[in-house]
């Protein structure tokens, strides 16, 4: 009886800066490589996350940029062809590079994992051209699901939602010192990059009606997550917090190397994004055991159990923000209820071991295919 190999499976995505689906590919890479031969390649920055990478023989870091561009694609397909690579599961925007290795041996077979919304991305209407080349769409909520299937006619049955999961590990790299402003008690986080869809203007616009109350001065505002100094919104968020004197109480901490410990010396967490496909924030905000208020976008209606599991508000309204912030202070007894609601509901729904099986399954009947 003839012994099958595991089956070689390669997560790529672009950037191991951490955002959720960045974080999200290295944690495929982690759980599979007991299962399968787990590989990952990063193609165009390395960032925080690669610091983590232990067996650094199964990862490649390409480099890739406009201007070597077929000298990456042909070192990726050699890397693919060497360690005999079944299945690129391919993140966002990298799935074109998956599909171009996909023509050559070992032809592997391509899942694309789409991560954020369809409105965010002119990448999506150029998946029309490479549709054919996909094996299986992962979609990280209903809402793209139903946009795959429509907008892009891939048939129902290659199309599957398959919600996050996340995990709050102590990073190998050197751990570096939060000093938070503020106490515990008054900190309030926001886990996301500087970016205008996160909505970080709507967040202080809602902290400053907070802070303006005096009963809430002794909060603060933590805003975790990677910025370029030079980015116009990065700039126009400083100049709106020395406009309206917040300087001592908001505070920028860059990108984050140790989410556990961040989260562990905070005691409230928001999110404000205008947008969003399944944020790994309200995950780990829940892992974290704290209590969230969030706007409603995206999947975060269904992890917060429309609104028994957390605070949902509406987008884009700083007041909603505001009053939201307002009963998770004024209300522990509530606010606990809360907490023990998501953590419940990250157990039976987003749980590692559930997400595991599923993404198992798909992997072994992807190698079966044709």
């Amino acid at each position: 009886m003839t012994v099958r190999r595991k089956i070689n499976v390669c997560q790529l995505i672009d950037s191991s800066d951490p955002g959720g689906a960045e974080k999200l590919a290295f944690l495929y890479f982690r759980m599979f490589s007991d299962e399968f031969n787990s590989y990952l390649c990063v193609t165009r920055k390395e960032g925080v996350l690669s610091n983590d990478i232990l067996n650094k023989s199964h990862y490649l870091f390409l480099d890739r940029s406009n201007e070597n561009s077929l000298k990456s694609i042909f070192k990726f397909y050699k890397w693919i062809y060497k360690n005999e690579i079944d299945i690129i599961h391919a993140h966002l925007n990298s799935v074109f590079l998956a599909v171009a290795v996909s023509f050559l041996p070992p032809f592997p077979k391509v899942i694309w994992h789409g991560h954020s919304s369809p409105i965010r991305s002119m990448t999506f209407n150029n998946l029309h051209y490479i549709k054919k080349r996909i094996s299986k769409v992962l979609c990280v909520n209903e809402v793209l699901k139903k946009w795959v299937i429509g907008q892009l006619k891939i048939n129902e049955d290659k199309v599957l939602y398959v919600p996050n999961f996340s995990v709050l590990f102590e990073s190998s790299d050197k751990i570096i010192e939060t000093n938070l402003i503020g106490k515990k008690e008054g900190r309030i986080i926001c886990l996301a990059n500087i970016h205008e869809f996160k909505d970080q203007q709507n967040l202080i616009q809602a902290f400053e009606l907070l802070h303006n109350e005096n009963k809430y001065k002794e909060c603060v505002l933590i805003i975790a997550g990677f910025y370029e100094k030079n980015d116009p919104y990065f700039q126009m968020l400083q100049n709106m917090i020395i406009e309206k004197k917040l300087e001592a109480f908001v505070q920028f901490t860059g990108t984050v190397n140790n989410v556990k410990k961040l989260l562990s010396e905070v005691s409230i967490a928001v999110l404000s994004s205008k947008t969003e496909g399944f944020p790994l924030a309200i995950l780990e905000y829940g892992l974290a055991r704290l209590p969230v208020v969030s706007t409603n976008v995206g999947q975060i209606v269904e992890i917060l159990d429309y609104g028994e599991a957390g605070v949902l508000v509406e987008k884009e309204n700083c007041d909603a923000l505001y009053t939201g912030l307002k009963y998770i202070i004024d209300n522990p007894k509530n606010a606990s209820l809360l907490i023990n609601n998501l953590s419940d509901r990250i157990n039976q729904f987003y749980s590692q071991k559930r997400i595991y099986e599923m993404i198992k399954s798909v992997y072994i009947k992807t190698s079966e295919l044709p």
